[in-house]
């Protein structure tokens, strides 16, 4: 095959969503932040952590800029309060 054999591994749905999963938290632990906005960053990232990474501590507010997350959220939650 012209010296270019490439290996391929059929992955089933569960096995991609536990691949996501690994990659959501990896993501989340090390730039101490939620899943929800580390899921984010990899898709916007094509599920790349190591882009997701060096892109964040080359210049984080690019990437919170590119991807629409803001620095501080413009409404505190807090689970005591009374509306």
């Amino acid at each position: 095959m012209n010296g270019l054999d490439q290996n391929f591994t059929i992955l089933k749905e569960s096995d991609i969503r536990q691949r996501q999963e690994d990659d959501i938290a990896r993501v989340a632990a090390v730039l101490s932040l939620s899943k929800v906005l580390a899921s984010i960053l990899l898709r916007h990232y094509n599920w790349s952590v190591s882009k997701v990474h060096d892109a964040w501590f080359a210049d984080e507010d690019r990437v919170r800029k590119a991807v629409g997350l803001l620095e501080k959220p413009v409404v505190q939650y807090s689970p005591n309060a009374r509306e």
